[in-house]
């Protein structure tokens, strides 16, 4: 019996030790990979691209879910607090930030992807909407409705039994994991993979026409060639 006890502890303590190195890597790398990418979106040739805007939101938004929501997670799990089910405060920020967070990155990579189809458009109009003064409008109204989004979580998680959780018995239980699988996990993947789909339909049907300008001037070379390895 004291066999087994001891096994049982030792793989608990080799698992703990690999979440811990998981998450200290996934920390540094993350750190590193999104300050690169934020450095190479905004750069000067770059950031007049509404996809590239997009982008970089989709980076803030990522390099932000590893600052807090893993940071939550090695202070909560690797340091024995038991804060997240003493404090009603800390338990709905991290909720909130674990879903929030990652949400508002994926919906910014679905305006990405969208943004490409409406750049390979034939349709003029379609293409007019590729531009970086809508860009802007449309990532600020994102971020408005990813912020209201998820703020359920705030109203109703709280300690409930020594537990930080969703009321026992409560009919938000299905709608929450009803939340979670729909609209953060299926649906902005699902656009990306249908956006993605009609963007390559589209350069097939243009020839790989690259045009997100609405003036009668040509699009420069350089632009063209920046705008198509954006789609890629």
């Amino acid at each position: 019996m004291s066999t087994t006890t001891n096994y049982s502890a030792t793989l608990k303590q080799i698992i703990s030790n690999i979440s811990l190195y998981i998450d200290l890597v996934t920390y540094i790398i993350g750190i590193i990979g999104g300050i690169g990418n934020l450095i190479t979106l905004t750069s000067r040739k770059i950031r007049q691209s509404s996809a590239a805007l997009y982008l970089s939101c989709t980076s803030a938004f990522q390099l932000l879910s590893i600052l807090i929501c893993v940071s939550f997670r090695l202070f909560y799990d690797h340091s024995g607090s038991n804060l997240q089910n003493q404090s009603a405060v800390f338990c709905k920020v991290r909720y909130y930030s674990a879903v929030a967070l990652p949400s508002l990155a994926s919906y910014y990579m679905v305006f990405a992807t969208l943004d490409r189809f409406l750049c390979t458009s034939d349709n003029a109009r379609l293409r007019a909407w590729s531009q970086i003064k809508i860009a802007k409008r449309l990532a600020t109204t994102m971020l408005i409705v990813g912020i209201v989004m998820s703020i359920h979580i705030l109203i109703l998680f709280d300690i409930y039994n020594n537990a930080c959780q969703i009321s026992p018995g409560s009919i938000y239980t299905f709608i929450y994991a009803g939340y979670l699988i729909i609209v953060v996990i299926l649906l902005p993947h699902c656009l990306m993979f249908i956006f993605s789909l009609m963007t390559v339909r589209a350069l097939i049907k243009s020839r790989k026409r690259v045009n997100c300008s609405t003036s009668e001037n040509p699009v420069p070379i350089r632009r063209r060639a920046l705008e198509f390895k954006l789609i890629k």
